[in-house]
C-alpha cells in the first residue's frame, strides 16, 4: 500500500507541472529509456548515449556500493541534466534493501511550499486536462490517457506483458520437465545403487561364512597336530 508521503510527493509532481501544454510523452520515455542502463547488472554491452526522441549522453557511472545502489548523471542535447538512480535489480542484495528499509524509522520531514501548492490547486480545470485531455493519439493528450494506451498496448495480445507471460509460462514448463527428468534418473541411481550394496552384502556374508570355516579347518588341524 502507498504511503500518505509518497501519494503527497506524487501529488506534488504532477501539480508542479501543471500549465503546461501536454503531458511531455516522448520525454517520460526517454527517461524510461534512460533508466534501462542503471538497473542493468551487466554494463558491458550498454551504450553511453541513449534517448528515443532526443539524445542523451552519459557523462558519470558510479561504482556499485553496498545493496548494489548506483546512480548516473546524463546530460540531454539541449543542456538538461538528468539524474538516473537505480532501484531494485533481479539480485538477492538489491532485494535485502527493500526489507532492510522498513526496518529504519523515517526521521526526516516534508515540506510544501504553500504558494505554489495553492496556485496550482487553483487550476483544477489544468490538473484535470493534464490527466485527462484526449486528443486523439497525440502528445498533447493527458497522462492518464498516455497511460491507459501504453498499457493497453502491453497487455494486449502479441505485447510484451502477455509474451513475457508467455515466455515464463514456457520456461516453467521447461524447469517441470528438467525437474521430472532429474527425478526420474536419482531415482534410478538409487535403485542402482541399492543393488549394488545389497550385493555387496550378499558378498561380504558370503565372505564371512568362508572366514568362519577356514578358522574352523585350521583350528582342527592344529588339534590333530597336537
Amino acid at each position: 500500500m502507498r504511503s500518505p508521503v509518497a501519494s503527497l510527493l506524487m501529488l506534488c509532481v504532477c501539480l508542479s507541472t501543471v500549465g503546461q501544454q501536454s503531458f511531455p510523452a516522448s520525454e517520460y520515455l526517454d527517461l524510461l529509456d534512460l533508466s534501462l542502463t542503471t538497473h542493468t547488472h551487466d554494463t558491458s554491452k550498454q551504450l553511453t548515449q541513449r534517448g528515443k526522441t532526443q539524445k542523451y549522453e552519459r557523462l558519470y557511472r558510479s561504482p556499485e556500493i553496498g545493496l548494489m545502489n548506483r546512480w548516473e548523471l546524463w546530460m540531454r542535447e539541449d543542456g538538461t541534466a538528468v539524474i538516473s538512480l537505480r532501484g531494485t535489480v533481479m539480485a538477492a542484495p538489491s532485494w535485502m534493501e527493500n526489507f532492510y528499509a522498513g526496518m529504519i524509522p523515517a526521521t526526516g520531514s516534508l515540506k510544501i511550499n504553500e504558494a505554489r501548492l495553492t496556485a496550482a490547486l487553483e487550476r483544477l480545470d489544468d490538473l484535470q486536462a493534464f490527466f485527462s485531455r484526449d486528443e486523439a493519439g497525440t502528445e498533447s493528450d493527458g497522462f492518464g490517457v498516455l497511460f491507459r494506451s501504453f498499457a493497453s498496448e502491453r497487455l494486449a495480445e502479441g505485447g510484451s506483458l502477455p509474451a513475457r507471460q508467455a515466455a515464463l509460462r514456457e520456461r516453467v514448463t521447461t524447469m517441470s520437465a528438467q525437474r521430472e527428468r532429474i527425478e526420474e534418473r536419482l531415482a534410478r541411481t538409487e535403485e542402482r545403487l541399492t543393488a549394488q550394496y545389497s550385493r555387496l552384502d550378499t558378498s561380504l556374508s558370503k565372505l564371512n561364512a568362508l572366514q568362519s570355516y577356514v578358522d574352523q579347518q585350521v583350528k582342527s588341524w592344529n588339534q590333530a597336530k597336537d
